[in-house]
C-alpha cells in the first residue's frame, strides 16, 4: 500500500509540474512533495522485496533492485535531456568587448550578442508529462502487489513447488548467545 501511494503521489507531482513550475515557491513545493513520496517508493520497494521472496533468493532480488535502481539513474537525466532539447529556444547574451582604439586614436565600445540554446517552456512540459506517463505505467504495475498470490505471483513467481522448502520460515526458534559463560536463548521470526 505504501509504495502505491508513493508512486501514486510522485506521479501527481510531476503532472501538477506540467502546469505549475514557473515560480520557485511552484518548484519547491513540487519538490517536498514528489521527494517525500520518492522516500516512500524506495523504502518500501526493499519491503515488497522481503515479503515475496523466501530468504535464499533475497540476496540475488535485493542486488536485481539496486542495479535496476543504478540503471535508471543513469538513463533517467539522458532521456529527460533528450526531451528538454528536442525544442529549444535561442537567447541573445549582450556581451561588452572593451574599448579599442581606432584609427583617429579615439576609443569605442561595442556590444556584440552572442546566441545560446536554453531548453524552451515546451521542453519542460515534455519532459514533465514523459516522466508522468512513466510514473503512471509504474503505478499499474503496484495493483497485483494488493493481490497477493493472484496475478503478481503468476506473472513473476516460480511455482511454490520450484521453491525449496524454507521450514524455518514464519517460525519460532532459538539463538542462544554466549556471554561470560551465560547462555541466553532469544525467540527470534523469520
Amino acid at each position: 500500500l505504501t509504495l502505491s501511494i508513493g508512486i501514486s503521489m510522485v506521479a501527481l507531482a510531476f503532472g501538477l509540474y506540467i502546469k505549475f513550475h514557473y515560480t520557485v515557491g511552484q518548484s519547491v513545493a513540487l519538490n517536498i512533495l514528489g521527494g517525500t513520496f520518492m522516500g516512500f517508493v524506495m523504502v518500501s520497494m526493499l519491503n515488497v522485496l522481503s515479503e515475496d521472496t523466501v530468504p535464499q533468493e533475497f540476496g540475488s532480488a535485493s542486488g536485481t533492485n539496486t542495479l535496476l535502481r543504478i540503471i535508471g539513474g543513469a538513463m533517467g537525466p539522458v532521456l529527460i535531456s533528450v526531451v528538454l532539447n528536442h525544442n529549444p529556444d535561442i537567447i541573445l547574451i549582450p556581451i561588452e568587448v572593451p574599448a579599442s582604439n581606432t584609427t583617429d586614436g579615439s576609443a569605442s565600445q561595442h556590444i556584440i550578442y552572442k546566441s545560446v540554446t536554453v531548453p524552451s517552456d515546451t521542453g519542460f512540459r515534455n519532459a514533465f508529462i514523459f516522466v508522468t506517463c512513466v510514473m503512471v505505467v509504474c503505478f499499474l504495475f503496484t495493483i497485483p502487489l494488493k493481490n497477493k498470490g493472484s496475478l503478481w505471483k503468476k506473472l513473476f513467481h516460480k511455482k511454490d513447488d520450484d521453491h525449496p522448502k524454507n521450514e524455518t520460515k514464519n517460525m519460532m526458534f532459538d539463538i542462544s548467545y554466549c556471554f561470560n559463560n551465560q547462555s541466553i536463548s532469544l525467540p527470534c521470526g523469520i
